[in-house]
């Protein structure tokens, strides 16, 4: 976990309010004293609800840990989730929390370390990624032990119950759709458009996605569940200074169908840290040479100019690694059904350069319909 510089002192939190529960109700459940927070870096430099608490003891031992400052269903789930998961995953052990409205909070262990994904951005850009595997089989075969614990079937109260359906239906008919899709500046002109990719046609516009993966949420009858993560990206895996993996902000874990449990870490470490973090990066790897706007159609001509070496090679590693659970017959949705959602429903796109903007809407055709247990497959798409 990278802390930023920024260390103050509990009179300057307190001046600033940017601290939400009172520093005495900590100190008074850890029967400790709070001499330091530091803000936390969690992702790529982007800010988190998350600080470093550096605290002394009657023993003038000094002790950190991770405080998390959040909404009352966000704590409420981090805690239920961490409970589901710790007996079958290296999850960090909650310390302390409470969950008052408008107050909720927790404390988590701190653990020394690096998080995945900052060793990838590191070893991706010297090609090096014989740690990076090494490190990812890791990962998948705790997730896949746990896999093995704990099996059963869902029906579609208790399937749309989940925590980790936040990240999926909740956002498909809520907020966000109507934000990105609906009320957007630039992304709903092409909601009813087809979207050409160097000549090759396709049938489904944007809309036509949306509502077909929505029609199959009023089909489901029962799903086959597994304990999952939920949102096991390499930027919610510490690797410890022991080389221990260890899973972090575990909000949206329980019981859940595979294909779920896949999708957001196989986006993320993929594709989506691209998008969404690293601009100059994706257009490393993708340039649009021309774009071609009119009444019914949007054509895009982009050429792949280097392949996403490394990236690629930790997503086949996923893939391989639960193989055994990735059964269609098992999931009302496919995994490209949860690809595009992650992609289109994760961060507002609207707000993207608009070279990236035309990239994302060309992924938006390609996560909905390339081979996605073939992930090279999506090379095909940018070939002449």
């Amino acid at each position: 976990m990278k802390n930023n510089s920024n260390k103050k002192s509990k009179s300057q939190y307190k001046e600033e309010g940017s601290f939400s529960p009172s520093f005495k109700t900590v100190e008074n459940n850890l029967k400790e004293t709070i001499v330091s927070v530091e803000d936390l870096d969690k992702l790529y430099g982007s800010k988190s609800n998350n600080s470093v608490v550096t605290t002394i003891g009657n023993k003038g031992c000094l002790k950190r840990y991770v405080l998390k400052c959040a909404s009352l269903q966000d704590v409420t789930n981090e805690v239920t989730g961490t409970k589901a998961l710790e007996k079958i995953l290296p999850v960090t052990k909650i310390v302390a929390h409470s969950l008052k409205d408008r107050k909720a909070w927790l404390l988590r262990e701190y653990v020394s370390g690096i998080l995945m994904a900052d060793i990838t951005n590191h070893f991706e850009l010297l090609e090096e990624v014989g740690c990076l595997q090494e490190l990812e089989i890791k990962k998948e075969s705790l997730i896949v032990k746990g896999y093995a614990k704990s099996t059963k079937k869902l029906n579609l109260d208790e399937y749309l119950g989940l925590a980790s359906n936040k990240l999926f239906y909740q956002r498909l008919v809520g907020e966000r759709y109507k934000k990105f899709y609906v009320e957007g500046k630039f992304l709903p002109q092409f909601m009813n458009k087809k979207i050409l990719i160097n000549g090759k046609d396709s049938p489904m516009t944007l809309k036509k996605i949306f509502e077909s993966i929505l029609k199959k949420y009023s089909l489901i009858k029962q799903v086959c569940v597994f304990p999952g993560h939920g949102d096991a990206h390499q930027g919610n895996v510490i690797v410890s200074d022991k080389g221990d993996i260890v899973f972090i902000d575990n909000e949206y874990s329980g019981m859940m169908p595979a294909y779920m449990d896949l999708s957001k870490p196989y986006y993320n470490d993929l594709l989506g840290t691209l998008f969404f973090h690293f601009h100059e990066r994706l257009l490393s790897y993708f340039e649009v040479e021309s774009v071609k706007n009119d009444k019914t159609t949007l054509s895009l001509n982009i050429r792949l100019k280097q392949k996403l070496n490394a990236r690629m090679k930790i997503t086949q590693i996923k893939l391989k690694q639960r193989s055994k659970y990735l059964n269609d017959k098992e999931d009302f949705l496919t995994l490209n059904d949860y690809l595009f959602m992650c992609h289109t429903l994760n961060r507002d796109p609207n707000q993207f350069p608009e070279v990236v903007r035309w990239l994302f809407l060309a992924f938006c055709r390609v996560l909905y319909e390339f081979d996605s247990l073939d992930p090279e497959s999506i090379y095909s798409y940018f070939e002449d």
